[in-house]
């Protein structure tokens, strides 16, 4: 039948292209023909010969599929590049480019496309040139003449297999079409979700409102937050926050409702009832309200956008009020002020700066700070200028020359960049105190001279400690050549055990600039060594800088004696007392043990058991007195108060026997105890047994006359915190300082005080145990004893008291 070859196969005839493009390469191969109906393929038949090509059109044609034509290996290898083939039909023997060489460049091109080949050849069927076919990817090869039915059906078996892969591709791209249909749908709705989290979660406040009564369809927390009302979707505006009515947010919407125009408010006033509670406060917001248009593009709604700035609205109001203020101060400064700018040009003055410059505000403005005056001790204006920008902060004095010719003092302290780009100056006129000062330097060089006059022992040294001035009174004293003063001076007459500490002490004054106070042995001109105090205090400039050191000496020799001898009265004092105490414990033992014999007997009337109880009540008091002054006797013979510290004492335990024993004596007073947890540590128990008796006793006796007297124990880090509370009337402030000293008792003097060493052995022994004791006491917390103890022992010697 005849064969018209499709316009792809004319085109393929019109244009070859040369064997040189092809064996350099080309693009990349094409997809196969994507308007083919279904059940139709193409079939490539390439021979140089028409006639062999006719021939085999007619042979083919009942197939009833595509049939292209290619005269030449280099349009076959264009055809397979355009179209999808289900096989191919090569001849061997062309021109040019030879079927084995085509077949080899079209696998090689196209490798994805795996046509089968089936070659043609007029000549003998060698075994070399089947095994070379089979290479280049041929499936058959025949010998012209062939038999048209095997070819036909040849053919027909590769084309089929082509259609059934193209079925299955087609198949796959449908499903693989759904799929991506699938994914698209996913993240549609995905994108929704974002959409959605994003208007939730988003920095401004937004909603949408639907139609003319602008019902809320969505709204976002922050709006919600921001507005003060909550469940706000599906109602009107005007239903949800009624108090916008009359506030030209409705005529607005509106508007944008109709015109379909966005609107923009910057620092719109809007008035809220935030709280619920009908107060309303004004707030600001930056308002855009955006058209919303349905799929039609009919207006349907408004997306508001809305920003409180509320704050950056104050912020800025309380700026200018700022400003405002800023500029009443800096014009009403009795100091002169002047800012200038980095390039040190004056940009603004107070007129008090113009009044010490003498100079009009114009003509001020006009200059630069460098050409105002002369800086003292720089003579570099410009380089002073720059040190001060890279400092940021400059002080010194400056001199000015006024019109009238006057010379003035005017000392400055500039701060750089109190807003960027601008330094302030400070200036003020001290041209009398420099006046006075060097009045003061005068008076100094005098004072040098009096010192050298003087028959005291005064000495001075520069600001490094080193020796300055002669000191004719020091050389008197200790006897000194002036040789002897120029290469030792006075510290070559000090003790030898004393001069290392005199030049520790001496070292660390110099180097903090603080006062120096020390006593030690001065050799005198007759070569005893005598009790000296010396004292030193450092000599500043305006700067604060040590300019040099002025002291004396005195002799306290006699002052030591007259110490020592009162000591020793005290000592001796102290072990008479102690003496007294301890043997009058042994008949205050008797007395005790009578009184209880003789109250527990069973046929004495009640008078006399009575009087022997009030005699054992007593004898017990003294015996605590005489315990007290017994501590207090060895706490001032040195050593302090001992204690035993033993392991895993329980403090809570003595704190709750002292309690009880304390709620038997007073029954009528309430004592709360409260601990989070039961409290041991290395204690001395029966010595911290006095500690709390005393002062849970000491609270009851002073806390007001009903209230409850509070301890509490805790452990805080590494120690253990007892406090006691009471209400009442605070600890007078003169008492403060001597709270703790033994026989100090407090403001209610009765029968039953004691000697008022209670709060002195409880401090004593907390010492002992390494911790402390303190107290506050206000009207409004009412008093507070703080002990602190080390649970690990800390325990150190109590410090000796004076009393």
């Amino acid at each position: 039948m005849p064969y018209s070859p499709p316009a792809p196969a004319r085109a393929a005839e019109e244009s070859i292209p040369s064997r040189g493009s092809l064996l350099r390469g080309g693009g990349p191969p094409s997809r196969p023909d994507a308007d083919r109906p279904r059940g139709a393929a193409a079939v490539l038949m390439v021979d140089d010969t028409p006639a062999n090509l006719l021939t085999l059109e007619a042979v083919l044609a009942p197939l009833r599929h595509t049939l292209v034509r290619a005269r030449s290996g280099e349009e076959a290898i264009r055809l397979v590049g355009q179209h999808a083939f289900a096989v191919i039909v090569l001849d061997v023997m062309m021109p040019g480019l030879d079927g084995f060489e085509t077949a080899a460049l079209i696998r090689q091109r196209f490798p994805a496309q795996r046509i089968p080949i089936i070659f043609l050849s007029a000549m003998n069927r060698e075994d070399s040139d089947v095994t070379r076919g089979y290479a280049q990817g041929a499936v058959d090869y025949l010998v012209k003449p062939f038999n048209p039915d095997i070819l036909r059906s040849k053919v027909s078996v590769f084309v089929e297999l082509f259609l059934q892969r193209e079925e299955i591709r087609r198949q796959s791209d449908l499903l693989v079409a759904h799929e991506r249909e699938r994914v698209l749908a996913a993240e549609r709705q995905a994108e929704r979700d974002r959409l959605h989290a994003f208007l939730m979660q988003a920095p401004a406040a937004i909603c949408i409102l639907r139609g003319p009564e602008h019902v809320f369809e969505f709204a976002n927390p922050l709006y919600c937050r921001m507005v003060g009302k909550e469940n706000v979707v599906g109602k009107p505006l005007l239903e949800a926050i009624p108090e916008v009515r009359g506030q030209g947010f409705i005529e607005v919407l509106d508007g944008v409702l109709r015109s379909g125009e966005a609107f923009h408010g910057p620092e719109m006033l809007g008035t809220l009832d935030r709280r619920g509670d009908g107060t309303l406060e004004d707030a600001y917001f930056d308002i855009v309200y955006a058209p919303m248009r349905g799929h039609t593009g009919a207006l349907e709604g408004v997306m508001v956008f809305a920003f409180e700035v509320t704050a950056q609205v104050v912020a800025r109001r309380h700026k200018v009020e700022s400003q405002a203020r800023f500029r009443a101060v800096f014009d009403g400064a009795m100091d002169g002020m002047v800012i200038a700018n980095d390039e040190a040009r004056c940009v603004d003055a107070n007129p008090a700066a113009l009044a010490l410059f003498g100079l009009p505000r114009e003509e001020l403005l006009a200059r630069r700070v460098t050409e105002t005056g002369r800086m003292a001790g720089h003579p570099n204006a410009e380089l002073a200028w720059e040190e001060f920008l890279r400092t940021g902060v400059q002080r010194g004095q400056f001199l000015v020359t006024r019109p009238d010719g006057s010379v003035r003092t005017l000392s400055f302290s500039a701060t750089a960049n109190i807003v960027p780009g601008q330094h302030l100056s400070v200036l003020r006129d001290v041209t009398e105190e420099v006046m006075v000062y060097e009045a003061t330097r005068r008076a100094e060089r005098r004072f040098r001279a009096l010192v050298v006059a003087t028959s005291q022992i005064v000495w001075t040294t520069d600001a490094a400690g080193e020796k300055d001035e002669d000191s004719p009174s020091g050389r008197a004293y200790t006897g000194q050549s002036m040789e002897e003063w120029a290469r030792v001076g006075l510290s070559g007459a000090i003790h030898p055990e004393d001069r290392p500490r005199v030049d520790a002490a001496w070292a660390h004054a110099v180097a903090r600039g603080a006062p120096f106070e020390i006593e030690y042995r001065l050799r005198r001109h007759d070569g005893q060594h005598r009790h000296a105090f010396c004292r030193g205090v450092p000599v500043v400039d305006d700067e604060g800088a040590v300019r040099h050191w002025i002291g004396t000496i005195t002799d306290v020799e006699e002052q030591k004696r007259l110490e020592a001898d009162i000591q020793a009265n005290l000592v001796l004092r102290e072990r008479l007392l102690a003496i007294v105490a301890h043997d009058l414990q042994n008949p205050l033992a008797a007395v005790t043990l009578d009184a209880d014999g003789l109250g527990a007997r069973p046929d004495l009337p009640p008078p006399v058991v009575r009087t022997a109880g009030r005699i054992a009540k007593s004898a017990e008091r003294m015996s605590r007195m005489i315990t007290q002054l017994l501590d207090r006797s060895r706490g001032r013979m040195g050593g302090g108060i001992p204690v035993e510290l033993v392991e895993e004492t329980s403090l809570s335990a003595v704190c709750r026997q002292a309690i009880e024993e304390l709620e038997v004596a007073r029954p009528g007073r309430v004592i709360v105890y409260d601990e989070i947890a039961p409290v041991t540590g290395c204690f001395d128990g029966d010595r911290l047994g006095e500690v709390v008796s005393n002062l849970v006793g000491n609270a009851l006796q002073h806390g007001a006359v009903g209230s409850a007297v509070t301890v509490r124990l805790r452990v805080i880090g590494d120690e253990a915190v007892l406090d006691v509370h009471n209400l009442g009337a605070p600890i007078p402030e003169h008492v403060f300082p001597h709270l703790f000293d033994p026989f100090r008792r407090g403001k209610r003097e009765t029968k039953s005080s004691s000697l008022g060493l209670g709060l002195y052995i409880a401090r004593e022994i907390v010492v002992a145990h390494g911790g402390t004791l303190t107290v506050t006491s206000t009207a409004e917390d009412g008093t507070r004893f703080t002990a602190r103890l080390p649970l690990h022992g800390g325990g150190a010697p109590a410090p000796s008291s004076t009393g």
